[in-house]
């Protein structure tokens, strides 16, 4: 008890110390993580919170680099650090294993709430941890575990990325690991000797942060996943639906004010630390209206402000471009993508509207009704009231309850729609309305723009 103490009083000295310093140099929590941010660009606000609430120590790494911007040595800075338990001078002597493909996103805004909330569970939680984020394509999913990583990393051993959009990726992805993790078996013809050697050191391991991101099939990737040992494990997905076995979070659009931030943010018309109030009123007026034409789609709201940052135009200019070609900036591809997320919007939902049509037809069709009816608190009762012919494979949806909620399923495990059981409404993205729409051609765009009309006669035909 009383060698806890004596370690718990040097904590307190510790950060004690590092405030001081920041202090005395008129710093903020945020100007301190920037200036450490030039030699590690994982330390966050939150790293820096949880040494001066001897939370924990930083590490020798991070020891050094406090050193170089208060210019100050180890004695002066920190005095004799005492010695510690073998698991944690262990964990501070060696760097993190860390294969996060992605630079930190300087222009991150919002989901404070949301990553609070994902680390606390994960936290609490500690052990054998399996959480996923859902949302639609476009939402951000990939972000905000980024963002998690970048804040959190020094907090664990190993974080560990793998992309699993498919199985022979996920497979590929863990052949990586074992190189990563320089597994004895790293070298083994058989793929699944390796991967069962991945899948014993995290099950023999402690304090590990395993990402499988972009994960389309959630059967796939049962053999991946732990069944034991002391990590997390952080899945993204575009299904709501994960199981009885997996904590799930989903991700919802940004709001207004947030939206428009990040316009203003990534055009680099405000930087990362200046507030919505500090832009000009008639540059936060023109984002708040991307912002809503965008429906606070994070992905789209990128691409505006790529597309202002290359081409040096103003919001007004984009908004008038933007009126009369929709779907061509919609379309656009940054020129520096390599940087940062590879896909478009009308990328990122190609796929998905293609594997609807090849696992649900019926499902499909109803996306194309929706289209071209009001994309919020659509009551499901207009869809399905009246003798209206939608098709061979929609009308027999429309009639039988348990064909119906198979479809409503269908879509979203893409999360092409979101569904109100109280009220009985459907709500879609009007951003997934225009690119389906863009997706028909003449005829059949015609055909479900009648019955859609013809739906919404017989609803109201009094």
């Amino acid at each position: 008890m009383e060698k806890t103490l004596s370690r718990q009083t040097h904590l307190q000295y510790i950060g004690q110390r590092i405030r001081h310093m920041r202090e005395r140099q008129n710093w903020s929590q945020t100007r301190l993580a920037q200036e450490l941010g030039k030699y590690d660009a994982r330390v966050s606000i939150s790293s820096i919170n949880r040494w001066e609430n001897a939370k924990v120590v930083p590490g020798p790494y991070h020891r050094e680099h406090l050193c170089y911007v208060f210019q100050m040595n180890a004695e002066e800075l920190f005095g004799p650090l005492e010695a510690e338990n073998e698991e944690t001078s262990r964990v501070q002597a060696s760097q993190p294993i860390w294969n996060v493909p992605y630079l930190r996103n300087r222009y991150f805004t919002g989901r404070e709430d949301l990553l609070t909330h994902l680390h606390e569970t994960l936290i609490s939680r500690n052990t054998g941890t399996l959480t996923t984020l859902s949302g639609l394509g476009g939402i951000g999913k990939t972000q905000v575990i980024v963002e998690y990583a970048y804040r959190h990393g020094d907090e664990y051993e190993a974080v560990l990325w793998v992309r699993a959009d498919t199985l022979q990726m996920l497979s590929s992805e863990f052949l990586t690991l074992a190189n990563l993790l320089d597994l004895p078996e790293k070298e083994e013809v058989d793929q699944r000797r390796v991967i069962a050697a991945v899948m014993s050191w995290l099950h023999t391991h402690r304090r590990w942060l395993l990402i499988l991101d972009n994960v389309n099939d959630l059967e796939q990737i049962i053999e991946f996943l732990p069944r034991r040992g002391a990590g997390q494990t952080l899945l993204t997905t575009r299904a709501y639906a994960t199981g009885s076995n997996i904590k799930g979070m989903e991700i919802d659009t940004l709001g207004l004010e947030e939206g428009a931030l990040l316009v203003l943010r990534r055009a680099k018309l405000l930087n990362e630390e200046e507030r919505f109030d500090q832009a000009p009123e008639m540059e936060r007026r023109d984002a708040e209206q991307m912002s809503e034409l965008l429906g606070g789609l994070p992905l789209a709201l990128d691409q505006v402000g790529a597309y202002i940052e290359e081409n040096q135009c103003s919001l007004a200019d984009y908004l008038s471009l933007y009126r009369k070609r929709a779907i061509d900036l919609l379309k656009r591809r940054s020129r520096v993508y390599p940087l940062s997320y590879a896909h478009t919007v009308a990328t990122t939902w190609s796929l998905s509207f293609t594997q609807l049509e090849q696992v649900h037809p019926g499902a499909a069709d109803l996306l194309r009704l929706c289209a071209f009816l009001p994309p919020n608190a659509l009551p499901e009762a207009i869809l399905r009231a009246g003798d209206i012919e939608l098709g061979s494979v929609l009308n027999p949806l429309v009639s039988d309850p348990l064909a119906w909620n198979e479809a409503i399923g269908a879509l979203r495990r893409y999360s092409l729609v979101w569904r109100t059981t109280e009220t009985g409404e459907l709500h879609m993205h009007r951003l997934v309305q225009m690119m389906l729409k863009e997706t028909m051609d003449a005829e059949i765009y015609k055909q479900w723009a009648e019955r859609a009309v013809q739906i919404v006669n017989a609803a109201f035909s009094d």
